[in-house]
């Protein structure tokens, strides 16, 4: 049997070496494998967080620019602030997903800031910084971020690791929806429905009802909620909580007076009230 002839694409100079025009196929092969590859789970991660938003605090710098192309480019919106404190809405009106500190700047006004932002912000976030060195970054962790990246990784990179981010976050609930009547609470689109109308909950209301239907019935304590919420413990006197649950309450047309969903327990905490319960899964 006669050896088969594998035949190179024509394109190449008849000079250039065979071994270099195999890498160069190879290479090109490579790349677009690694583009649709990349592309493939993007879109997955985009059916399965609906619309995803991030939240970019930081310069309107070329980094920003770059990044915010790789972002969009695969389904999500980006929403770039300078800055954030806690009476800001932008956590409201966006209900980000993920939110970027980016700092470009040598020293700790980073981690000064993720602290800050975890304080008053329990969703995901990631710190995009200048830094290389590994206490940098694992001090970075222990002060709220999820993720402590280097910007000198590129931003696919970068990109790749919020898809991933979003992707552990989306397997850890696998319950989509639980519907108690008249409401039903949506945890892949992160809001509340009075019949067929949005609640137009922020993160921070959707996580703090979600966290009380999937334990209704059961007292949970501000103790509890804080460090759900806030990862860490209640100092005996913020009142945040209870501002959270009386716009909860405005919103899905709960009177606190005669709850039908969300109920105050005298000093031990909150209730959701147990009612006959649909829950549909992925």
């Amino acid at each position: 049997m006669k050896d088969k002839k594998f035949f190179l694409p024509s394109i190449f100079p008849p000079h250039l070496d065979t071994s270099l025009k195999m890498w160069v196929i190879f290479h090109t092969m490579h790349r677009g494998l690694l583009q649709q590859t990349q592309r493939y789970f993007f879109n997955i991660c985009t059916k399965l967080m609906n619309k995803v938003n991030i939240l970019f605090l930081g310069d309107e710098s070329k980094y920003y620019q770059d990044l915010r192309q790789v972002l969009t480019a695969n389904g999500m919106e980006v929403t770039r602030v300078d800055s954030i404190t806690k009476e800001d809405e932008i956590l409201t009106s966006v209900s980000p997903h993920l939110v970027i500190v980016y700092s470009p700047q040598e020293g700790v006004g980073g981690l000064a800031f993720c602290q800050e932002l975890r304080s008053f912000y329990s969703g995901l976030m990631v710190l995009v910084s200048c830094q290389k060195d590994t206490e940098f970054h694992t001090l970075a962790l222990g002060l709220g971020a999820d993720a402590s990246l280097s910007a000198e990784q590129g931003t696919s990179f970068i990109a790749a690791n919020i898809h991933a981010m979003l992707r552990r976050c989306e397997a850890l609930n696998p319950t989509k929806k639980l519907t108690f009547g008249h409401l039903t609470i949506d945890s892949s689109k992160r809001d509340a429905y009075v019949g067929d109308e949005a609640a137009s909950l922020s993160t921070i209301e959707f996580q703090l009802i979600w966290l009380l239907a999937r334990r209704q019935g059961s007292v949970v304590s501000r103790e509890d909620i804080h460090r759900e919420l806030y990862k860490t413990g209640y100092n005996g006197y913020d009142r945040s909580i209870d501002l959270y649950i009386s716009r909860i309450r405005q919103k899905i047309g709960d009177d606190p007076n005669s709850s039908r969903y969300v109920k105050t327990v005298r000093g031990l905490g909150y209730q959701f009230i147990p009612n006959k319960t649909t829950v549909s899964g992925p």
